[in-house]
């Protein structure tokens, strides 16, 4: 048994990572399952970037439908929805109009994203799904992560740093659906002792201790003495020794994530230097030595990386117990248009009533509902602001506020501006009922039966009924 070390101000000695140097550059040829990592010009283009490349050979990306389709998806990483994992929420992406939808969320280093989405469409199609991380400047594009293979609608990937990510979900041209996309950060690691989880963590990462003039590099985990402690990762036993603080210790390699697990106040070592382990094998038992004499029986967790020293361990283990709000919202309104039913409806950044506050709607103003989670509805206004609405802010559509009676033909537009298309001409005379107002334009059910945009009468106002 050796005397261990004890790392200082949280750094492990470059020689001892020296040493480790053969076994971390075998295991960065191999994944952390031990399958070959391909990477740089070797790796293979994500779907969606071959089925790009397919638009640009075929002249499409020049094509208004085409540049629709590669803008859509740019617009929705720019235009995020705000989400706390774990997450649900159900959409609709209509296939006749070039489309895609984003959610941003923060992970943490040593967590692992689980995301997958189910969908629903009447005709057989690609859907892409692709994870990006949001960089520190502003100004540079985020960087894809992750992407789910080709014919596939899940991925996982281990989050190698804390920061902001994206999920973006994107179907092929011409095709559309409703979706389900349900999101969740799990531990990458396993918990150290068997039948506990993180509940049974009573000292945290970074406090202090011995006045001041050190921080805790680690987790405390409390179990009652002679419990065992079992490898949290595959890996190899670097070190089985004692030390002043730590007592009884055992380092394990984990070479994958090229970083050291550190196991202290060990009542018994168990483990024998040198050897590989997998994840669940027994590493010792649960005690108090070191300078734990006086505290009940804990292990020490800690993790150790070679660029950063000690890490927070607890993202790695924690599993969080929160399920994703139940749907409790009708979805009849998801994928259509629909109208603030209050006088000042409260957008929300997030799907959550202590969220932010992006603005507020007035009455009858004109929303398209996205998708719904919980109970709230994803809607965006006809300016492009989105955002989170209650049930009670939205009414559908089905009955007019007002009828406008036309003294003069007018133009039913496409959207609310004088440069969209003129869908149709509604002659003098006409009586159509006006669904939704948004500044100058009303959005009528045009003759044909169909919504659109007219502007409103100059002069005295023609609108009767409103309500």
């Amino acid at each position: 048994m050796a005397t261990s070390y004890r790392p200082a101000g949280g750094r492990i000695p470059a020689a001892r990572w020296l040493a480790l140097l053969p076994v971390l550059l075998a295991a960065a040829l191999q994944g952390c399952d031990g399958s070959p990592v391909l990477g740089g010009a070797f790796a293979s283009p994500p779907p969606r970037e071959r089925y790009a490349t397919a638009l640009e050979r075929a002249g499409l990306d020049r094509r208004a439908l085409g540049r629709a389709w590669l803008g859509a998806g740019d617009s929705a990483l720019a235009a995020a929805a705000a989400m706390v994992p774990p997450f649900r929420t159900t959409g609709y992406l209509a296939p006749s109009e070039p489309a895609a939808v984003a959610y941003r969320f923060d992970l943490r280093r040593g967590q692992r994203l689980r995301a997958g989405v189910g969908w629903r469409s009447p005709a057989p199609g690609e859907v892409f799904v692709d994870l990006f991380e949001l960089p520190e400047d502003p100004g540079d594009e985020p960087r894809r992560r992750a992407s789910a293979d080709s014919g596939a609608t899940h991925l996982e990937y281990e989050v190698r740093r804390d920061g902001a990510y994206l999920l973006r979900i994107q179907p092929e041209l011409l095709h559309g659906g409703r979706y389900t996309a349900e999101v969740e950060a799990a531990p990458s690691l396993a918990f150290p002792i068997p039948r506990l989880d993180s509940r049974a963590v009573r000292s945290r990462f970074g406090v202090e201790r011995d006045a001041g003039r050190r921080r805790h590099e680690g987790v405390d985990i409390f179990a009652p003495r002679g419990s065992p402690v079992v490898s949290a990762a595959d890996g190899i036993v670097s070190e089985v020794g004692t030390n002043r603080l730590g007592g009884l210790v055992i380092w394990v390699l984990d070479p994958g994530r090229q970083q050291l697990l550190y196991y202290a106040h060990l009542d018994s070592q168990i483990a024998r230097e040198g050897t590989r382990i997998r994840r669940g094998d027994t590493l010792g038992l649960v005690g108090n030595t070191g300078n734990a004499r006086t505290t009940p029986p804990h292990l020490h967790f800690g993790i150790y990386t070679m660029d950063e020293g000690a890490v927070d361990p607890l993202p790695f283990i924690h599993h969080p117990t929160e399920r994703p709000a139940p749907l409790a919202v009708e979805l009849e309104l998801v994928g259509e248009w629909a109208r603030a039913a209050r006088r000042s409806a409260r957008l929300r950044a997030a799907p959550d009533s202590a969220a932010g506050l992006v603005g507020t709607v007035p009455r009858h103003a004109p929303v398209r509902v996205h998708a719904a989670a919980g109970r709230w509805y994803q809607v965006a206004l006809v300016d492009g602001t989105t955002g989170f609405l209650g049930p009670a802010d939205l009414e559908s559509l089905d009955r007019p506020v007002a009828t406008e009676r036309l003294r003069t033909p007018r133009p039913i537009r496409d959207a609310p501006t004088e440069a969209a298309a003129v869908r149709d001409i509604a002659a003098a005379g006409s009586r159509l009922p006006v669904l939704a107002r948004f500044g100058d334009y009303l959005f009528v059910r045009a003759p044909d039966g169909r919504p659109g945009w007219m502007p409103r009468a100059t002069g005295l106002a023609s609108a009767r009924g409103s309500r």
